[in-house]
């Protein structure tokens, strides 16, 4: 993963407590040195220490193993306090380790307890003065503090690593709907426009040739049969391919049954109650009738993922020279202004109400927080 500006901070905090561990056990063995003392047990102790402290700073998102480590540096620093009293000064990184994971309640109480391991440790070798308590107490302090810190900025990393996570996901997601749904508008549009056209060019070319017929001498009449073979085969082939591109839920199908067979697969499916009533009193066109059932598709997506309905209605009704669809829940509403302004106008109901307008209808939306949701659309057909 790229490397940013706030990982950069973690990742030299965690290096500047090392860097602070190799200097304090450095000062420890020099004063040792200079003081006379046991120069090889203090060296060995502060070898064992820094390892100890590598370890335990490695482990520390292995629980177990974190405080098995850091039980034993803890031990060890002891001894070495007992052995060279300056070692109370490796009191910070203990502090630090303890806050960081444990939290800063928890890390404070540690680190408090540890502060007055130190000062006893000073004050046993004569050093009780106010700088020996000031100083364990103000460098646990700041390693608590600091700790604090690095754990709320590792905490903040870690959500923003997951958020990238989900955008990049959520970015694969919507261009590969993207491209299905441009495909599929596609492979409606090149639908809509054969039926319209080469279909109903071919129906008149038959409807011609068998008025023909009626009029023809014998051999007029073979050729007029043939061609009359000839166009209903090109018939037959342009339905196929038009039923080829259309929505597969419209396959061989109405309107009625449509709706009828993507209910029972898909929404009584996902456990909410729908009724269904569809009142037609003859065929209507076939690009109106797709856009009805991707209305219906898109408004009960809505229902199933945002309303919490359960129960909804949908009813599809002509009027005249209008077919209505109109889609209903009991679901909790919504201020419609405010989801329309929030709402890329090609997401949701605003892709619903540019497919509607596309084919010259209207949607109307009515909605209220706590009422439930009612999505209407028109369309005119021929009378």
């Amino acid at each position: 993963m790229t490397r940013t500006p706030i990982t950069a901070v973690l990742a030299t905090v965690r290096w500047g407590v090392h860097a602070v561990v190799t200097v304090l056990l450095a000062v420890v063995i020099v004063r040792v040195i200079v003081d006379g003392e046991p120069v090889v047990v203090v060296t060995l102790g502060a070898a064992v220490f820094g390892v100890l402290h590598l370890a335990a700073d490695r482990a520390r998102d292995r629980r177990g193993a974190w405080l098995a480590w850091y039980g034993a540096l803890t031990c060890v620093w002891m001894v070495l306090v007992v052995v060279a009293d300056d070692a109370a000064y490796l009191l910070f990184p203990l502090a630090f380790l303890a806050a960081e994971r444990l939290g800063p309640v928890r890390g404070a109480l540690v680190a408090a307890l540890l502060t007055c391991a130190a000062v006893v440790g000073l004050a046993r070798g004569g050093m009780l003065t106010a700088a020996a308590v000031i100083g364990p107490v103000l460098g646990a302090g700041v390693a608590v503090l600091v700790a604090w810190g690095h754990r709320v900025l590792g905490a903040a990393v870690a959500e923003r690593e997951d958020l990238l996570r989900s955008l990049s996901d959520t970015r694969d997601e919507l261009a590969r709907t993207a491209h299905q749904a441009g495909a599929l508008a596609e492979r409606e549009r090149l639908a809509r426009e054969v039926h319209d056209t080469v279909s109903q060019s071919l129906v008149s070319v038959v409807m011609l040739i068998r008025a023909s017929q009626a009029r023809a001498d014998e051999r007029s009449a073979t050729y007029l049969s043939q061609a009359l073979d000839t166009a209903q085969a090109s018939l037959e082939d342009t339905r196929r391919l038009v039923a080829e591109l259309t929505p597969a839920d419209l396959e061989g199908a109405s309107l009625g049954p449509a709706l009828a067979r993507v209910r029972d697969r898909q929404w009584i499916a996902s456990g909410l109650d729908v009724e269904l009533d569809v009142e037609l009193d003859g065929p209507i066109p076939m690009d109106v009738e797709i856009c009805l059932l991707r209305v219906a598709q898109g408004a009960m997506a809505n229902v199933l993922r945002h309303a919490r309905a359960t129960h909804a209605r949908v009813t599809v009704s002509r009027h005249g020279a209008h077919v209505v669809l109109r889609v209903e829940d009991d679901g909790r509403g919504f201020d419609v202004d405010a989801a329309a302004a929030r709402t890329p106008a090609t997401l949701g109901l605003g892709a619903i109400r540019q497919r509607v307008e596309q084919l010259g209808g209207s949607v109307d939306v009515r909605s209220q927080p706590g009422v439930g949701t009612t999505v209407t659309a028109r369309l005119e057909v021929a009378g």
